[in-house]
C-alpha cells in the first residue's frame, strides 16, 4: 500500500526524475524539492553519504531547468590537484605561463548560460575558496596570465557528503562561501533509512545491469530480497548496484539465491548458542548461508575473487569493477594467489 501511496504521488510531480529511483517518502521529499528550486536562480547544496546519488539529483535540477538546453558541466573538487585547480576553473590566456601556447576556457565558461556542478565541495582549498566565492558573487572571472573581466551566467550546484557547518567550524571552510552556496540544501537520506525503496532498486539494476553485461538473470529470490532488505548499506545505493552486479554474475542466468550475494551480505547476525545439539545444529546451518563448511574467510574470498575472474575471461578490468575494488587490489590478490 505505502509503495502504491509513494507512486500515485510521484506521479503527480511535473518534472522528469526516471534517473532517481524511488518512492518512499523521503525520496518524494526530495522530489519535490527538485521540482520547486530546479528553475529557481538560487545556489544548492547536496548534502548526504557517499553513494547517496548527489550527482543524480544535481542532474535532476539541471535537466529540470531552463537551463537544460545548456551544458552542465561537473567538478569533481577531490580529484584535481590543489595547484590546478585555478586554471581548470577559471582558464588561462596564451603564454600565461610556460608552456601554454593558446587559450584555454575554464569551466564557468564552460558552463555559461547553464549548470556549473561542484562535487566533493568541501575539499576545495582554502586558498581558491575566495576566488570562488568572488567569481559566484560578481558573476565575472578572470584567466590566468589575464587582466580582462569576463561576464559569466551560471547556475552553481555543490556537493558534499561532509558536514560544511563543522568544517567551517574546524576553519577549513569559508564561512562566507558556505552561506553563498547554500541558497537551499537538499539532505539525501541513507539506503539504511529509506530500505522501502531497495526492491524498485534491486529490479532497476537487475535489468539495466543484466543487459549491461549479457546476462538473462531470472529474477531474485525473496529470501535473497530479505537479505539485501536488512542490511545497514554503509555504502549506500552505489554499495547496492555492486551487489546486483557481482549477484548477476554468480547466477549465470538462474534466480539470484542468497548463495549469489556477497559474503558480508548473506552473514546473519549469529546469536549466542548454547551447548545442545539444537544450538549446535541452528549454528551449522547459519554458517553454511555465509560460505561452504569448512573455508576459511581468506579461502572463501580467493574462491570468490578466482571464480570473478574467471567468469570475466580474466579480464582485470571488468573483474576490478564487477568486485568494486581497484585493479591494483586485483593484481596483488592474482599474484598472492598464483593466478597473475
Amino acid at each position: 500500500m505505502k509503495n502504491s501511496t509513494g507512486k500515485n504521488a510521484r506521479d503527480a510531480l511535473k518534472g522528469d526524475y526516471a534517473g532517481i529511483i524511488g518512492n518512499s517518502p523521503q525520496m518524494l521529499e526530495v522530489l519535490t524539492q527538485i521540482e520547486l528550486f530546479a528553475d529557481v536562480p538560487i545556489s544548492v547544496l547536496i548534502q548526504g553519504e557517499t553513494g547517496t546519488g548527489k550527482e543524480l539529483v544535481a542532474e535532476a535540477l539541471h535537466q529540470n531547468s531552463r537551463r537544460a538546453q545548456e551544458q552542465k558541466v561537473t567538478v569533481n573538487c577531490a580529484a584535481i590537484p590543489s595547484e590546478l585547480m585555478e586554471n581548470e576553473m577559471f582558464g588561462h590566456d596564451a603564454e600565461a605561463y610556460t608552456g601554454a601556447t593558446k587559450e584555454h576556457r575554464g569551466k564557468f565558461e564552460q558552463a555559461h548560460k547553464g549548470t556549473l556542478f561542484l562535487d566533493e565541495i568541501a575539499e576545495l582549498s582554502l586558498l581558491l575558496q575566495p576566488k570562488l566565492l568572488r567569481a559566484v558573487e560578481s558573476g565575472e572571472i578572470e584567466h590566468l596570465g589575464g587582466s580582462k573581466k569576463i561576464r559569466v551566467d551560471v547556475r552553481l550546484v555543490a556537493a558534499t557528503n561532509r558536514d560544511l557547518e563543522e568544517a567551517v567550524s574546524a576553519g577549513t571552510f569559508r564561512q562566507d562561501l558556505y552561506h553563498r552556496l547554500d541558497g537551499f540544501t537538499i539532505y539525501l537520506p541513507p539506503l539504511r533509512e529509506r530500505a522501502g525503496d531497495i526492491p524498485l532498486l534491486v529490479d532497476y539494476f537487475l535489468e539495466k545491469e543484466s543487459q549491461r553485461l549479457k546476462r538473462d538473470v531470472g529474477g531474485i529470490a525473496p529470501e535473497s530480497l530479505a537479505l539485501l532488505e536488512n542490511y545497514p548499506w554503509p555504502g549506500n545505493v552505489r554499495e547496492l548496484r555492486k551487489a546486483v552486479v557481482c549477484a548477476i554474475v554468480f547466477a549465470q542466468g538462474d534466480v539470484i539465491l542468497p548463495t549469489h550475494l556477497p559474503v558480508k551480505i548473506r552473514k546473519p547476525v549469529l546469536q549466542t548458542v548454547g551447548t545442545s545439539p539444537e544450538d549446535i545444529q541452528a549454528s551449522e546451518e547459519q554458517l553454511q548461508q555465509i560460505s561452504p563448511i569448512g573455508l576459511t574467510l581468506a579461502e572463501a574470498e580467493q574462491q570468490y575473487i578466482l571464480d570473478t575472474y574467471e567468469l570475466m575471461n580474466k579480464n582485470q578490468t571488468k573483474t576490478s569493477e564487477v568486485l568494486g575494488i581497484s585493479r591494483k587490489t586485483l593484481r596483488s590478490k592474482l599474484r598472492t594467489y598464483g593466478a597473475d
